[in-house]
């Protein structure tokens, strides 16, 4: 029962959307920038939004072959009611942010929407482009509030680490995008080439946390993206992880770990 909830959860991106507003609500604690309750329904609409309307156009595809395409394509008309009200609720809630997070936002919007749009004709720089629309999303209300020479290192570090998130995915599941006729850095550049670049991503990770506790960034910082770091690597290189999609379950979970220290600071 509770493994078929999660499993609910899971397709339904909700698990991801957790871990984006845990990531940011760390992040912007860690930079001393106050984050509002708007500003983080605000991420959660964008993130689940973004997700659902990538897997609903991934499964109009046809020829279905995973489980979560399967049900994005059961459920599409429900699924685009609440992306309906998804934006309806975040029109109201943007009248309740400062004037430059909004225009911020609204084109951070249009390449999002450029980049739903134009997706497959990436092709192999698909993740790349994936991960820098994340950490953007992520850090855009600090780098408003905060100082740029404080976010731009975090930044880096946590586009390093989204990137190696889906270059990790498009790897172990090159065989399900290859039947379903997607396109990936994978099937671009070859298995090969993408395992040298996930080993040179999650070295600079490790070694550019390793120099940010140097600079005097706080030890539950370096904590997150050296443990998230190394969960990575671990989930890649040992098969036990690739059946039943045991990676996917961890590779989500460990963007909720930043909670975790959030607990543990208050302690």
């Amino acid at each position: 029962m509770i493994a078929r909830a999660y499993t609910y959860i899971r397709w339904l991106s909700l698990d991801i959307v957790a871990g984006a507003v845990f990531v940011s609500a760390f992040l912007s604690r860690e930079l001393g920038v106050s984050l509002t309750t708007v500003e983080s329904a605000l991420l959660a609409l964008a993130v689940w939004s973004v997700y659902t309307i990538d897997h609903l156009r991934d499964s109009a595809k046809g020829h279905l072959t995973t489980e979560r395409r399967k049900f994005h394509f059961r459920n599409r008309r429900m699924l685009k009611m609440l992306l309906g009200l998804s934006v309806a609720i975040t029109v109201v809630l943007l009248c309740f942010v400062s004037n430059t997070v909004l225009f911020l936002g609204l084109g951070l919007a249009g390449f999002v929407g450029a980049y739903l749009l134009l997706a497959q004709s990436l092709k192999g720089m698909k993740e790349c482009a994936g991960a820098l629309l994340y950490s953007t999303g992520i850090l855009l209300v600090p780098f408003v509030k905060g100082e740029l020479s404080a976010v731009l290192p975090i930044g880096v570090l946590l586009f390093l680490l989204a990137f190696l998130n889906l270059l990790i995915y498009a790897v172990l599941e090159r065989a399900d995008d290859a039947r379903e006729g997607f396109h990936s850095f994978v099937h671009q550049f070859g298995e090969r080439p993408a395992g040298v670049v996930i080993w040179i991503t999650a070295i600079l990770s490790f070694v550019g946390s390793v120099v940010m506790f140097c600079f005097d960034y706080s030890v539950m910082l370096v904590l997150f993206f050296v443990v998230a770091t190394l969960v990575h690597v671990l989930i890649w290189r040992v098969g036990w992880f690739h059946t039943n999609e045991r990676y996917r379950i961890i590779g989500d979970l460990i963007f909720l770990f930043p909670g975790i220290l959030l607990l543990l600071e208050r302690v």
